[in-house]
């Protein structure tokens, strides 16, 4: 829907930085023992550089009783008997997941000028941050380099804030392959190995790979790098992921029957992983990959003769960013003989060294000695012309694609389920901050306990998302009132009002953004649009194709998550959903202009009193947040809903009235009329709707 009412900034606390130190608990009898909180302390995972912990000492003391410690915001229980190693395991990994989430949501909470740009988008024209290549951060690839005596770099495919992804040639299989390199700092590299333990359990839950439309791991390794040790896993070559594609199609929606086979090929990856206890955690398009690469990338594939194994980069060959110390020694060494030699012929020299420009690509650079690499200017002209470049290229790439449209069109419609790095089994989960903001459930928003439902719910949304071009839910901070509270007050007005498992439940965050009566605190003026509603006179589908997409998204957002729908019913009971019909494709799938006109007229019958200003009830939004007529949709809403309709109210002896009152005030006059309306609420809570 899009709709927010006003943007704000939000922020994070973070974590404290602690002493890094001993932790001998029994030391001279004059010498008083540390306590618990003194012995976590020693455990220091908040270094600003990442840099992992001096090990070298081992130390074994253990706290004597269960404490709960706070890592950036996060509650994390740590039991008696952990020793300080598997203390700082356990903050490394919960760390990790929440570093992640941060990187993810960067971009709403930061300046502009100072966010990085650390969601994944596997783009092969955008660049990791050059800053990035430190100590703990990227490892420095070169093309033409061999990683495990096996694979070979091709080129890049892309990046996000973790890890950057190149093509490679495995020499064993005699096929291309992804590599992904992970940073190397201590709770990236645990991440990883946790995303690597998923993946195994996924691999083994499909041995065969015939119908689980998930990524697949190959491979993995660890690489020493100048910047540490670097985790590595190899995966099947994938095309871009469905953010791409709704870019392609200019943020208007993609077609219907695409988007129903995209949703069953997801559906069918989140009944795998569900029937191993595995929760992705953090469905959206970006995480979400079609199965076939992009024309450009099988052409090179095709045209790419791999050397022979053997066959290493000469010093001349490599990026300077990688060599050690002796390595760039010998290399400025021959660069000088070379030049010594070429004086003698009386001929001009001029060094030609590889080195990574800002924007991380690997380049040339023509100087006169080896300081000349790192004037600032050439860097920023070399860049704009790697760029200039890459961008000729992609639109090379389009005009070839559009060549063979149907092609195109077929490799939309398979996709791969990616990106298990925030994934967690069900009774093993490592934060409770989970899901993008505008993928997450209630019962995470409001701090109860989440589970597998939880997918579905981002699901939906990412459905929604395809279909149309815009967020079903993009909440933004107010004056008054936070971007959680906002997202509660959207989900509201969709679904038709919070149950009291959400609004007066147990939820740890629950009295954040609900009274004591369960009311927002800080929201009351809701607008109410039903989703059958929003899809026929915002993006304009017939009311039959509205209908019908309302129907299949409903079960995946009830509000209790177990009323939701899982992954299996709704391959099950909307079986007939996923085979496109005639109606599907465009124009039969949108309003015709006689609809909107016999819309017109029954809007106009309803409302005799109102104002005939020439507009059509298609343009009646507010402007300040793009939404409809709160009255209009209101009585739309109520009067389709099967629990809260008029005539169901009153054959239960109540009105809507009555309900209103209860909400606002939280209690009736009327005892009895109190009763039935706890009732009503109650059906509301099971209710799919």
């Amino acid at each position: 829907m899009g709709g927010g009412r006003g943007r704000g900034k939000g922020g994070r606390g973070g974590g404290g930085r602690g002493g890094r130190g001993g932790a001998q608990q029994n030391g001279k009898k004059n010498k008083k023992a540390k306590t618990d909180d003194e012995l976590l302390a020693d455990v220091d995972l908040n270094d600003s550089d990442n840099i992992a912990p001096d090990t070298s000492k081992k130390t074994t003391a253990k706290p004597r009783k269960d404490v709960m410690i706070n890592i950036e915001g996060q509650q994390v229980k740590i039991k008696s008997g952990m020793t300080k190693q598997q203390i700082r395991d356990k903050k490394n990994r919960v760390l990790g997941h929440v570093l992640r989430r941060h990187a993810e949501e960067s971009d709403d909470e930061e300046s502009p000028e100072d966010a990085p740009e650390e969601n994944e988008d596997f783009s092969d024209t955008a660049n990791e941050r050059s800053k990035e290549y430190r100590a703990g951060g990227y490892h420095p690839v070169t093309i033409g380099e061999v990683y495990n005596d096996r694979y070979r770099i091709v080129r890049k495919l892309g990046w996000g804030y973790f890890s950057t992804v190149w093509l490679v040639y495995d020499y064993v299989q005699k096929s291309f392959q992804a590599l992904k390199v992970q940073k190397c700092a201590e709770q990236y590299r645990d991440a990883a190995f946790d995303e690597i333990k998923l993946l195994d359990d996924i691999m083994a839950a499909d041995a065969e790979n015939e119908d689980g439309c998930c990524a697949r791991m190959l491979d993995y390794f660890e690489h020493q790098g100048p910047n540490g040790l670097h985790v590595c896993m190899v995966f099947d070559v994938l095309g871009e992921n469905l953010l791409a594609l709704i870019e392609r199609y200019d943020y208007k929606g993609i077609p219907l029957p695409i988007v129903k086979r995209i949703a069953k090929d997801t559906l069918i990856a989140l009944d795998h992983i569900h029937s191993i206890n595995i929760i992705h955690t953090d469905l959206k398009p970006e995480n979400v990959l079609l199965s076939t690469p992009k024309h450009k990338i099988i052409r090179e594939m095709r045209k790419y003769v791999p050397p022979p194994l053997d066959t290493r980069l000469s010093l001349m060959d490599r990026d300077v960013t990688t060599m050690t110390r002796a390595q760039k020694k010998r290399l400025y060494k021959k660069l000088a003989q070379a030049k010594k030699a070429a004086a003698k012929d009386g001929k001009e020299f001029v060094k030609v060294v590889k080195h990574r420009d800002p924007s991380g690509m690997v380049v040339e650079a023509k100087e006169e000695d080896e300081e000349a690499a790192a004037d600032p200017e050439d860097e920023d002209e070399e860049k704009a012309e790697v760029e200039k470049e890459a961008k000729k290229e992609v639109e090379k790439d389009d005009s070839a694609s559009e060549t063979d449209w149907e092609w195109e069109v077929q490799r939309y419609q398979h996709v791969c389920l990616a990106d298990f790095g925030n994934s967690c089994y069900v009774d093993k989960q490592f934060t409770d901050e989970v899901q993008t903001r505008q993928y997450r459930a209630p019962e995470v928003i409001v701090g109860n306990p989440y589970s597998t439902p939880i997918d579905l719910w981002s699901c939906a949304c990412m459905i929604f998302e395809l279909l149309t071009g815009e967020f079903m839910f993009d909440p933004k901070a107010g004056d008054d009132f936070t971007r959680e509270e906002d997202h509660l007050a959207l989900i509201s007005e969709l679904l038709g009002g919070l149950p009291p498992s959400v609004s007066r439940g147990p939820g740890k965050y629950r009295s954040m953004y609900f009274d004591s009566h369960g009311r927002l605190r800080n929201i009351h003026d809701l607008r109410y649009k039903p989703l059958k509603t929003v899809l026929h006179r915002r993006h304009n589908f017939s009311l039959a194709k509205s209908e019908e997409i309302a129907a299949f998204l409903l079960p995946m957002i009830a509000i209790d998550p177990t009323a939701r729908a899982t992954a299996r019913e709704m391959l099950e009971e909307f079986s007939d959903f996923f085979e496109p019909k005639e109606d599907d494709y465009a124009p039969l799938c949108f309003s015709t202009p006689e609809e909107k006109e016999e819309e017109e007229r029954r809007v106009k019958e309803e409302e005799p009193d109102s104002e005939d200003d020439g507009s059509s009830s298609y343009d009646e939004v507010d402007d300040a947040d793009g939404e409809y007529d709160a009255e209009e949709e209101a009585n739309d809403w109520w009067t389709a809903h099967p629990v809260l309709n008029p005539d169901a109210l009153e054959a239960k002896g109540i009105s809507i009235v009555d309900l209103k009152t209860y909400m606002e005030k939280g209690k009736l006059d009327d005892p009895v009329k109190e009763a039935k309306v706890a009732k009503v609420l109650d059906e509301l809570q099971r209710s799919p709707r």
